[in-house]
């Protein structure tokens, strides 16, 4: 029989269908057809579910992130906790390259238009803003100001560790847009010329975060 790779006490995060919104939950119980979560959170909200919603799960095993869609098929308690339960997915998809995986975090970031051969644009020097998430491959960011798709970016922020350095990186928007809603400008930049090194450190610490971020009750 094949290794089941998912396990009670595993850390996952959890959207509803289509939403980008990720919550935090735990396994606590599984058996061949159904696994029970924990209510899933975030920053004290909790993520309201339906029997028949349907709802997307990832997870992180060692270098590796996995994902599957499922349905909500009931609600249930056990020694006065609440759980969701879900149909246990016949199929996990594997996030294949590493740099692909992308971890939703903030952190501060400052950004700097660039005109040809390198140079900062003066007028668009040191814009600040906070990543949505994060990959090997680039990040999303979010700032009150916003560059145009296919600009060039110089990019620097720190990875939790302020005794390490700092990633500086050049990189292109591949594309952006004003979110009226919440007021910010949101868009996405892709590494043009990251060395191997720092992009094993940005995996590494990708995965560090998955395996030991603390529960969001």
């Amino acid at each position: 029989m094949k290794k089941s790779r998912l396990r009670i006490n595993q850390k996952i995060e959890v959207r509803k269908d289509a939403d980008l919104t990720v919550f935090k939950s735990s396994i606590q119980e599984l058996d061949e057809e159904t696994l029970s979560i924990t209510i899933p959170v975030r920053k004290g909200q909790r993520l309201m579910l339906q029997p028949g919603d349907q709802v997307r799960v990832q997870f992180a095993i060692d270098d590796a992130s996995y994902s599957f869609e499922t349905t909500m098929l009931a609600r249930k308690k056990s020694d006065h906790v609440a759980f969701f339960v879900l149909a246990r997915p016949g199929v996990l998809a594997r996030v294949q390259r590493r740099e692909s995986v992308r971890f939703p975090i903030t952190l501060n970031v400052t950004f700097s238009l660039l005109r040809r051969e390198g140079e900062k644009s003066p007028d668009r020097e040191g814009n600040r803003g906070q990543t949505v998430d994060i990959s090997a491959g680039g990040m999303q960011v979010a700032s009150s100001v916003s560059p145009w798709a296919g600009d060039k970016v110089q990019v620097a922020l720190q990875l939790g560790d302020e005794c390490l350095p700092e990633i500086n990186q050049q990189g292109e928007v591949a594309w952006a847009y004003y979110d009226d809603w919440l007021k910010t400008a949101r868009f996405g930049v892709r590494f043009t010329d990251i060395s191997e090194e720092e992009r094993e450190r940005i995996v590494a610490y990708i995965f560090r975060c998955m395996r030991r971020r603390p529960q969001m009750r």
